[in-house]
This record gives C-alpha cells, sequence and structure tokens, in this order.
C-alpha cells in the first residue's frame, strides 16, 4: 500500500512538470511540439510495460533524437534534456549508490567550480544561461549511472542496445547518402543538415556530418574486445564495423580518424599485455583492407563524394603547419585557438578563474561567434588554469576506472566492458583535443558509466570480502 502511494505521488509529479515542459515547448517553437508529447507518452508507457523498457528507451532517445533542438538559454536544449529529468524521479531511489562513488563527487566539484567561475564572469548573466545547459548535460552522466546501477539492465544488455541504436544510425545516413546520389532526393530531418547532405556527407540522426563521425567512435572501440575474444563474434557487430568504416570515410572527418587512430594503438598496447597480439594484427589488417578500398573507390570517383570531403582526402595526415594554414578548417581552428589563448592569458582574472561557462566569443560578421576549438582549450577559456586541471583530472581518472575494470580477472563481463569503455574513451578523448565533445550526448554518458563502473567494481569487492570473511 505504501509502495503504491509512492508510485502515485511520483507519477503525480512527472506528470505535473510534464505539462509545464509541454506548456514552455509549445510556447518557445511549436515545431518541437514532439518533445512534449514524447514526455507524456512515456508517462503512459510506464504504467504498461516493464521499467526497464523506459531505461532502454532513454538510451534510444538520448543518441537518436540529437538533430532535434531548441533555444534555451541561449544554447541547444534536446529531447532527451526533457525526458530525463521525469526520470530522474523514478530512479530517484539509485541515488545513493551513484553518490557513494569518488568520481560523482569529483564531476559535482567540476559542477561547483564552473557555477562560481560564472558567478564571477565579467558576463555573468550570460554564463549563468550558458551553465543551465552544462548542468543538463551532467544529468545525463547521474541519469546513466542510475540507470545502469539499478541492475534493470545488464552490462550485455546495455551493449546490445547500443549496438542496435549504432545500426539504425549507420543504416539511415547511408540510406540519406544513398537517395541523395541516386535520385537527389534530400531526406533532411533539420535545418541544419540540409548543407551537409548537398555536400554528400551522412549526418544521420545528429546535426552535422563531423558530429555523427565522432559518436561512430564510441561503438567501434567499444566492440573490440568481442572482436579480440570471443571465438564467435555476433555478425551484426561485423555489420556494423563495415556500414560504421565506410560511413567514417565517406564523412572523411580528420579528426576522429586521429581518435580511431589513437584508440587502435591503446588496443594494440593492451593486446600486447594480454598476449593476444595475433588478433590484434588480424583485425587490425582486416579493418585497414577495407579502409584502402573505401579510400580507392572514394578517390577514383566510384562512390561519389562532395569535392569538401575529396580534398580531405589528400590531406588526412599531412599535419605541417604550411599544409594546416592554408586549409580553411585547420585555419579556421587555430585562428580560434589563438583568440582564446589570447582571451584566457589577458589578465589574471581569466587566467585563473577563466571567463565563465561558454563565454569564449569573438566578433564576426557584426555579431559574437562562440568560438570552437578543442574541450582541453575550451575548459581553459571558461574555467582558466583550474578549470583545465579539473577537465585533465575528472579526464584520467576516467580513463583509469576504465583500465581498472580492464583489469579485473574474476569478472568477466566487466572485464570486457571496461577494455571497450578504454578503447572508446581514449579514442574520444583524442578526438576532443581538436573538436570539441562537451555538446555530445555520448561524451556525458561514458561519464555515467565510469560512474556505474566504479560503484559495480566497489560492490563486487565488497561481495569478495563477505566470501572470504
Amino acid at each position: 500500500m505504501r509502495d503504491l502511494k509512492r508510485k502515485t505521488t511520483i507519477l503525480i509529479i512527472a506528470t505535473v512538470i510534464t505539462m509545464a515542459l509541454l506548456a514552455i515547448v509549445i510556447l518557445a517553437q511549436s515545431t518541437v511540439f514532439l518533445l512534449g508529447l514524447s514526455t507524456v507518452g512515456i508517462l503512459i508507457i510506464m504504467n504498461i510495460i516493464r521499467k526497464s523498457s523506459i531505461y532502454y528507451l532513454f538510451f534510444f532517445i538520448l543518441l537518436l533524437t540529437e538533430f532535434s533542438y531548441i533555444i534555451v538559454f541561449g544554447g541547444t536544449a534536446h529531447p532527451y534534456h526533457f525526458f530525463q529529468l521525469i526520470l530522474f524521479l523514478f530512479l530517484i531511489k539509485f541515488i545513493g549508490r551513484t553518490t557513494s562513488t569518488i568520481q560523482f563527487w569529483l564531476l559535482l566539484s567540476f559542477t561547483i567550480y564552473f557555477l562560481l567561475s560564472s558567478l564571477v564572469s565579467l558576463n555573468m548573466s550570460d554564463a549563468l544561461r550558458s551553465y543551465m545547459l552544462l548542468v543538463l548535460n551532467i544529468g545525463i552522466s547521474v541519469v546513466t549511472a542510475m540507470v545502469l546501477s539499478s541492475k534493470e539492465i545488464t552490462i550485455t544488455s546495455y551493449k546490445n542496445t547500443i549496438l542496435i541504436i549504432s545500426l539504425i544510425s549507420v543504416a539511415w545516413g547511408l540510406i540519406q547518402f544513398g537517395v541523395k546520389t541516386i535520385a537527389d532526393i534530400n531526406l533532411t530531418l533539420s535545418v541544419s543538415q540540409i548543407k551537409q547532405i548537398n555536400w554528400n556527407l551522412i549526418p544521420s540522426f545528429r546535426t552535422e556530418a563531423d558530429s555523427f563521425s565522432k559518436f561512430l567512435l564510441f561503438p567501434i572501440m567499444l566492440y573490440m574486445p568481442d572482436l579480440l575474444y570471443k571465438k564467435n563474434t555476433n555478425k551484426w557487430i561485423i555489420i556494423f564495423y563495415i556500414l560504421a568504416i565506410f560511413s567514417l570515410f565517406i564523412n572523411i572527418v580528420r579528426t576522429g580518424i586521429y581518435g580511431l587512430i589513437f584508440g587502435l594503438l591503446v588496443a594494440f598496447i593492451w593486446s600486447i599485455r594480454k598476449r593476444n597480439i595475433k588478433k590484434f594484427l588480424l583485425i587490425f589488417c582486416s579493418i585497414g583492407i577495407l579502409i584502402i578500398t573505401i579510400i580507392f573507390l572514394l578517390s577514383v570517383g566510384i562512390l561519389p563524394i562532395g569535392e569538401y570531403a575529396q580534398s580531405k582526402i589528400l590531406n588526412i595526415f599531412n599535419l605541417s603547419y604550411s599544409n594546416i594554414v592554408s586549409d580553411y578548417s585547420g585555419s579556421y581552428r587555430i585562428a580560434n585557438l589563438t583568440s582564446v589563448l589570447h582571451q584566457t592569458f589577458s589578465n589574471t582574472h581569466n587566467m585563473i578563474w577563466g571567463m565563465g561557462w561558454g563565454q569564449t566569443y569573438y566578433y564576426y560578421g557584426g555579431k559574437d561567434v562562440h568560438l570552437v576549438v578543442g574541450d582541453l582549450f575550451s575548459f581553459l577559456g571558461y574555467g582558466g588554469i583550474i578549470g583545465a586541471i579539473l577537465y585533465l583530472v575528472l579526464s584520467i581518472r576516467t580513463f583509469l576506472i576504465f583500465k581498472k575494470a580492464a583489469s579485473l580477472k574474476n569478472y568477466y563481463e566487466l572485464s570486457l566492458f571496461g577494455e571497450g569503455m578504454m578503447y572508446a574513451f581514449s579514442a574520444l578523448f583524442v578526438t576532443s583535443l581538436f573538436a570539441g565533445y562537451l555538446l555530445a550526448p555520448e561524451y556525458w554518458m561514458i561519464l555515467g558509466v565510469s560512474i556505474f563502473m566504479e560503484w559495480k567494481m566497489n560492490e563486487n569487492q565488497k561481495k569478495g570480502a563477505q566470501v572470504v570473511n
């Protein structure tokens, strides 16, 4: 009876919040009315099917709706930002598991510091508005950790869900590419995708091709241990790899390719440690042959790609300064980086505290434009030297959590998961040095997985101690 009352209370609160969100959505932008409707629909579904289905749905919404957004607080809010607020209420009983980890408190310290940095910013009101979107993104990490620690979804189920989402993503992206190439029809999902598809690029369910390619790094590296250690690898994983690499090289996102190479390097080093180098070299050669074939088909024009992508094929590994400054993308990034460094070290306040969250701009075309730099330099600009150090500490600790899990000998499933996450985070981190991940939902999801993984290892350690005692 008491449990029924609790569930009823939560449902009423969730409904009230949903209606409030609906009102905001309708008033702000009617074209995203789907945001509110989807939330209401989820509440109804919760009374019909198992809760675990809702948790699976969270990851589908998180990774398949990035293309849809509304402008809030001067930034972009996506469907998953609305959904996670409701889901949090149904997961609140698991908050203790999340808060029992050092990783959670480190992320909280990170959040508090950037609040302080924004409060002392010269543009405090703008910084605080941007900061609210940071809080929403950090919510992704917390909700992800709570979902996984609830045990409603197993590690295997989570990986299978990511695989399904990834297959849907590459399949839809290649349909966009194929239909545009064959019938000259633009299957756009948002205004931001129109230009991308017209350039024969693949945005899939993302706002642009670059962000889609960067997302692919996550599942590509996540399933590497499955290829390395399992005798009978899921055929859908093989299919995904073929389609994903095909998509990655159609877009020719160089920062993503650099990240992929680094992730493979980490996998190579770990394979030496595990004495599994032969299997790694076999996989590496297979991927290499596939990449060479795709690049050949692209370079001779059998696979039609836009002029912009063609120009990048010839300069993938040409990292000379003269080539970078003569390249539009490279010169643009250097100009942005120079501007961030100049603003950050222009005075003591900016150097120590930064300029506040999201407050790195330059004047262009009669208006202030947000600077585009890698995450390390974004944190330097937003939070000064302290902010950059906090970011590095959080990143290093995230890697070490995954590395520790990958080293486990008595928990095969968790070890395999940790190894895949270690490769994925390594690839994403290197890519983030050139092209930011702060707006990518998978980045915050990975931080959430690190919180869960630390809790899971602590739980296993306690169980092991109980058995010994």
